[in-house]
């Protein structure tokens, strides 16, 4: 079948033979896997481990030889497209990779948080101003990242994009 991947990830293909009598097994270990287009998507020859380099598509040919010397392949498209958010992380500077440790603030004082995005490729990007934030409680509210407190608490600050959230 066809496989679909985000940049930067990667999924383990599954080679399945079928047999004379309708009898099917799995061949992923004995089938040497390769890729027509590598700047798209790499396979690992001997697992069949697909990882999606660039968007695009690429034939991915699984290729098992009998001990009758009889070569049967099968082919299917790996389809990668774009990166994807994977995880968010509130950090105390814009652009860090470094979680900030909870604060402790003084109720009426306030605190800027950033965002930082990682992405299926391993990349990271500051995400502040395009995440959605919100405070688990009424004793702090937050908006583009800047925490303000009202009274005292411990409410949990939570950024969400994608369908991701860091808190």
């Amino acid at each position: 079948p066809n496989t679909t991947l985000p940049t930067g990830s990667t999924e383990q293909l599954v080679a399945t033979g079928t047999y004379a009598g309708g009898a099917t097994g799995n061949l992923t270990s004995v089938a040497v896997w390769s890729s027509a287009s590598t700047g798209v998507g790499t396979i690992v020859s001997n697992t069949g481990a697909a990882t999606g380099i660039s968007t695009g598509t690429s034939k991915i040919t699984a290729t098992v030889t009998e001990t009758n010397g009889t070569v049967i392949t099968g082919t299917a498209t790996l389809s990668v497209t774009g990166k994807t958010l994977t995880s968010i992380m509130l950090t105390g500077t814009q652009g860090s990779t470094t979680p900030l440790s909870p604060p402790s603030l003084v109720a009426g004082t306030n605190l800027q948080v950033y965002a930082t995005g990682t992405y299926s490729d391993g990349s990271t990007q500051d995400i502040t101003s395009q995440a959605v934030w919100t405070s688990s409680g009424s004793d702090a509210s937050v908006s583009a990242g800047l925490i303000t407190t009202a009274t005292t608490g411990d409410p949990i600050i939570t950024a969400s994009l994608s369908g991701v959230a860091g808190s």
